[in-house]
């Protein structure tokens, strides 16, 4: 998938990327924290990940279209090395997540306790699996940050480099 809507894929897909990622680590992190959060965030944790696993999916894969079309340098080299690294990452986020979904003894602040989740894993896997996910979310959140950095400086570093001082500046 090399184009969409006539603009290269990759810049379209790598969008929910960059907001879903982090959105799941840090609602992620709140379980990791709060364990009483989990009744609120264990559908979302296990959603955002899940989509935004499959958008890295899709948009390594536009990458390395896009990669192809453009014609390789170092700094797109550097950027798609990086993309690679966080796809791996957001897939093992998701893995984390599962597990946590999984693990985490969950008790409803409703009366009628409507919701309550008792896991059949081994109970050290709950703090294990909050671990976990709190390390995951931080490695998510840094590496998305990585990925994000070295795209940007891959499209506008020489744009703002051969270009003037905006108006209204001294020179």
């Amino acid at each position: 998938m090399d184009t969409l809507f006539g603009l290269p894929s990759h810049v379209l897909i790598v969008h929910a990327v960059v907001v879903l990622g982090p959105l799941a680590a840090l609602l992620g992190l709140g379980i990791a924290i709060r364990p009483g959060w989990a009744f609120y965030l264990r559908w979302p944790v296990l959603v955002l990940s899940l989509i935004s696993a499959g958008a890295a999916i899709l948009a390594a894969s536009a990458g390395e279209a896009l990669e192809e079309r453009l014609g390789g340098n170092a700094l797109i080299e550097q950027h798609a090395e990086d993309g690679e690294m966080l796809r791996l990452v957001t897939i093992i986020y998701l893995s984390v997540a599962v597990l946590a979904f999984l693990s985490i003894t969950v008790r409803s602040p409703l009366q009628s306790r409507r919701g309550d989740f008792t896991s059949r894993l081994p109970a050290v896997l709950g703090p294990v699996s909050r671990g976990l996910l709190a390390a995951a979310a931080i490695w998510l959140i840094v590496q998305t940050t990585i990925t994000g950095h070295s795209g940007a400086t891959a499209v506008w570093r020489d744009v703002v480099q051969y270009t003037s001082t905006p108006r209204g500046e001294a020179q």
